[in-house]
Parts: C-alpha cells; structure tokens; sequence
C-alpha cells in the first residue's frame, strides 16, 4: 500500500512542479491533481484496511460483528469455502474510504487506531467536498462557481495526507 501511495504522491508532486504553460489551464490542471491526491489517500486507507482485517482473525471477527449486519442461510455457507471472505469483502469494497468519519471510525473501533486528530478531521472533510466538486461537477460547486484550487492548497493537501499515512505506518503497519 505505501509503495503505491509513495508513487502517487510522487507524480502528484512532479506535476505539481512541472507545471503547466497554459495558464488558462491551471484550473482543469489543478482540479485533477486535488482529486488525485484525494484519491491516493482513499487507495491506501482500503488496502491497510483490508490487510488488517484479512491479516488478522480478531480484527475479521469485530468488523464482521459490527459492520455486517445481515444473516445468511446456513446452506449459503456450503455453496462456497471462502463465503465469510466473500461476503466480508463484498461489505468492505462497498465502504467510501474518502469518507472521513466512516474512514475514522473504522479505524478506531476495528483496528484500535486513531487516524487523525479533530482538526485534521476537519481540514479532510473540507478537502473531500473539493474533492467533490473536482470529480463530479469539473471543479465547480453545486451553485456553478469555479473552485479556486491552488497550488498551495495541493502542497498542504499533500503535507496533510502524507502526515496521516506515516501515521498509520508507524503505528499499525
């Protein structure tokens, strides 16, 4: 998982660097690069995640108890030797790690870790609504205002997110 991160956050800051010769571009440029970075973060919190929990039995079992809130027949069971694993990750691909307090929660109440502090919760929730407006509406709010994404705001995304995931290598990896 920081093999990838560490790749990613790589191109994001050579593209960053390199920048664009179009000024007129700089808002298309940016708004990708953002969502990107974004992107990079959600990536690598679902692969720990999934390492986790498939690495370890009791972590398997909390997030089964917690999380999976459906009952299966018992014949389900013999259609497939790995139907808990199937069914696990099924739930697990269904989770939007670019969701802060879920990407939390999981964190603390399965894993026993602390991902963030309350102000980077905060500074990440903001992130994700650009985020938003990047992926789904071309870097325009829901009003049609063009977000003003700059090359700083990437810099310090890109601090911030790199700050969460040495985190969690340090103190779950």
């Amino acid at each position: 998982a920081k093999s990838i991160f560490d790749t990613q956050i790589t191109n994001a800051r050579n593209l960053v660097q390199a920048g664009i010769t179009d000024p007129s571009q700089n808002h298309s440029f940016n708004t990708m690069i953002f969502g990107y970075v974004v992107a990079a973060m959600e990536k690598y919190l679902f692969t720990v995640f999934v390492q986790k929990i498939f690495n370890s039995q009791q972590f398997k079992n909390k997030f089964i108890s917690q999380e999976i809130k459906k009952n299966f027949p018992l014949s389900d069971f013999a259609t497939s030797p790995n139907f808990v694993d199937e069914k696990v990750l099924e739930a697990l691909h269904k989770i939007s790690f670019h969701n802060v307090g879920t990407s939390k929660d999981l964190f603390k109440n399965i894993l026993n870790h602390n991902l963030m502090t309350d102000d980077q919760s905060q500074y990440f929730i903001n992130s994700v609504g650009i985020r938003h407006d990047c992926a789904h509406r071309g870097g325009y709010d829901i009003k049609g205002n063009q977000t003003n994404i700059t090359t700083q705001m990437i810099e310090e995304l890109i601090s911030n997110v790199c700050t969460v995931v040495e985190n969690v290598e340090t103190n779950i990896m």
